[in-house]
């Protein structure tokens, strides 16, 4: 009936539908990892992160022990991301 409508060919809303873009599957939380890693007493447990430069023009990747605060960090332009 909805097609005999004045409106017909407007989009219908979906309410409830949730956003799911930029979510990993299976992630685990950073305040569920082990004690051991949190008291930082070992070598061995690492971090990383990425920083995204203005415009999605480039980004740096950092890596970090977090015992010896080793730190490795490498820019990534954008043409390396999409590869």
């Amino acid at each position: 009936m909805w097609k005999h409508l004045r409106h017909s060919c407007k989009k219908r809303r979906q309410y409830g539908s949730k956003d799911k873009r930029g979510q990993l599957a299976n992630c685990v939380s950073i305040v569920e990892r082990p004690v051991m890693v949190a008291e930082k007493s070992r070598l061995g447990d690492w971090e990383i992160d990425t920083v995204i430069g203005k415009n999605h023009q480039g980004a740096l990747v950092t890596i970090v022990e977090r015992f010896s605060r080793f730190a490795l960090i490498k820019k990534v332009d954008s043409e390396q991301r999409m590869a």
